[in-house]
C-alpha cells in the first residue's frame, strides 16, 4: 500500500518539476549572482540574446542553468520570447547598450571620460571611487535588508 503512494508522489514531483523548467533568452547583459540579491557574490555575466535554462522562480529573482553554472538574475533581464543580440561591426555589444551598461553599473570609465571630455574636476569622481571599494557585498545585502527595500512596483 505504501508503494501506492509513493510512486504517484515520484511521478508528480517530476511533473511539477520539468513544468518548472523552460529556456529563455537574456533581454540584457546581466551579472548571474550566487544568490537572488543584487548583493549576491558574481557567478558568470551573461549577454543580450543568450539562451539559459530555468531551474527555479522565487519573486522577482530567477534562479538559471548558464552551460552548467547555476545563479540568479533579476526576472526582468529574461524573455519567453528569442532576443536576438546586438553587435557592432567589430561585434561588440552596441554603443547605447555598452553606455546605459555602464550607467546601471555606477562609476565606470565612461563616468571618468565624460568628465575629462567636458573639463570637469574628476576628484568627486575619485573621492566616489574610492568609498565604493569600501563597500562589501555583505554590507549591501545588510543595507538592503535593514530598509526593507524592495522593487517598484510595475505601472
Amino acid at each position: 500500500m505504501t508503494r501506492r503512494r509513493i510512486l504517484p508522489a515520484i511521478l508528480l514531483a517530476a511533473l511539477a518539476t520539468s513544468a518548472q523548467a523552460e529556456d529563455v533568452w537574456i533581454k540584457r547583459s546581466a551579472d548571474v549572482r550566487n544568490d537572488p540579491s543584487a548583493a549576491g557574490d558574481l557567478v558568470v555575466p551573461v549577454t543580450k540574446g543568450q539562451r539559459v535554462h530555468v531551474l527555479e522562480r522565487n519573486g522577482s529573482w530567477v534562479n538559471i542553468d548558464v552551460n552548467g553554472k547555476t545563479g540568479w538574475v533579476s526576472a526582468d533581464s529574461i524573455s519567453t520570447r528569442e532576443v536576438k543580440a546586438d553587435t557592432d561591426l567589430i561585434g561588440r555589444g552596441s554603443g547605447a547598450e555598452m553606455s546605459s551598461g555602464a550607467a546601471i553599473k555606477g562609476l565606470q570609465p565612461i563616468a571618468g571620460d565624460y568628465a575629462e571630455k567636458r573639463s570637469l574636476s574628476k576628484a568627486g569622481l575619485n573621492e566616489m571611487l574610492a568609498l565604493k571599494k569600501t563597500v562589501t557585498p555583505k554590507m549591501l545585502k545588510d543595507f538592503v535588508a535593514e530598509g526593507s527595500i524592495e522593487r517598484p512596483a510595475r505601472r
